[in-house]
């Protein structure tokens, strides 16, 4: 089947947004139900590896229409594509949940979402990040390594990812409130976002084969606490790993699939105010299909840890994959060793400078990254974060 391109020109792309940028605050104050926000973030990294010292930023530009239970929602984003983790970790490990590693103005998010039964069910449809709503804690959002936003067991799945930053694809999802305290989620995705041949476009590749993902998730508030139970399925066969070494020559199998476990909650303080917070991950994929088979990831958040500068934040967390069976057993044909398990501790603090200014200086140190066996290294930086809403 055909694919639908989208954006061909990042440049005049950079100019329609430059222009809805200019023009936004003056539609919104004419058109009631109509709101945004910029955001522009940036990032001076350093670490151990090639390639020295590397600048890598992000334009996020977000319009939001509502009328009464109708919300159309609109995305734009930008990044330079500098690849700071590429040349220190080439098998894959990602340290900055802002890197993409091509220069690209994308439409990243295009949706629709109708409210029924009295705001009890939503249906959204349209280019859907299923990061936005799965997997996802806004304890563990403080971090700048991209395992605390989606687990590296449900990122690294499918040919090319499932639709998540920078890439998505078209999705139909469904969410309803059972109860008070508990949401059910489900979502059909197209199995390959955008068009892996060409992926600083924003296109819509609805090929023979792609097949779909399908996600649920159901969230239950106890507490201070939320609870998040996920599972995830491709439905198109996907290279089993072992056998198509064996072989030689792909494999393909079906099955591909996976599972986590998640929860955020209040440790100490309040939940408006200065608190503590605390979040959790669990995760599992097949290892037939996968190289990560577990993930383990947890941490603390300190929202306001002075009493002086309540709209401070502070973190600690760390992130464990651990390697599948099958994957070790494959890359040992070829003669390649990876280690069980992998290691990731992050710490962090968001300085609050104003309400549209925030500085936020991030150290993280890893051990044997993507796998490399008997390796450590570490990764400093700081990111700036200039945001305003309209």
């Amino acid at each position: 089947m055909g694919t639908v391109r989208l954006f061909r020109s990042h440049h005049a792309v950079s100019a329609l947004l430059l222009s809805v940028c200019a023009a936004a605050p003056a539609i919104a104050s004419e058109a009631d139900g109509l709101s945004g926000e910029l955001a522009y973030t940036s990032e001076v990294l350093a670490g151990e590896g090639q390639g020295g010292t590397d600048y890598v930023d992000n334009l996020d530009l977000t319009l939001t229409w509502q009328r009464g239970d109708t919300q159309i929602f609109v995305y734009g984003l930008y990044n330079n594509g500098r690849d700071f983790s590429g040349p220190r970790y080439p098998r894959g490990w990602i340290a900055s949940n802002i890197e993409t590693g091509d220069q690209a103005v994308r439409l990243y998010e295009a949706w629709i979402d109708q409210s029924l039964a009295g705001g009890k069910l939503s249906l959204r449809a349209g280019l859907y990040d299923l990061n936005s709503e799965f997997d996802a804690l806004e304890a563990s959002s403080l971090f700048i390594n991209p395992a605390h936003g989606i687990g590296t067991d449900f990122s690294q799945s499918g040919r090319s990812g499932p639709s998540i930053f920078p890439v998505t694809s078209l999705a139909l999802r469904l969410q309803a409130e059972l109860g008070e305290h508990t949401t059910l989620r489900l979502a059909v995705l197209d199995g390959v976002p955008g068009d892996p041949a060409h992926p600083k476009r924003t296109a819509i590749k609805l090929g023979r084969g792609d097949g779909a993902l399908l996600a649920g998730e159901l969230e239950r508030r106890v507490g201070d606490w939320r609870l998040i139970g996920g599972y995830w399925r491709y439905t198109a066969p996907q290279e089993d790993l072992l056998a198509s070494a064996s072989s030689g020559a792909p494999v393909l199998r079906r099955g591909a699939q996976g599972a986590y476990l998640r929860g955020e909650g209040l440790l100490a303080g309040s939940r408006e105010g200065r608190g503590l917070d605390a979040f959790f991950r669990l995760g599992w994929a097949d290892p037939r299909f996968h190289e990560v088979e577990r993930f383990a990831s947890a941490g603390l958040r300190w929202r306001g840890p002075f009493a002086g500068r309540p709209a401070d934040d502070a973190g600690i967390a760390l992130a464990t994959s651990g390697s599948g069976r099958q994957a070790r057993q494959a890359l040992a044909l070829g003669g390649e060793a990876i280690a069980r398990r992998d290691w990731a501790f992050e710490v962090t603090y968001a300085l609050a400078l104003t309400e549209w200014l925030t500085v936020q200086p991030d150290l993280q140190y890893f051990i044997d990254p993507a796998f490399e066996p008997g390796r450590n290294a570490w990764m400093g930086g700081v990111r700036v974060t200039l945001g305003w809403s309209f």
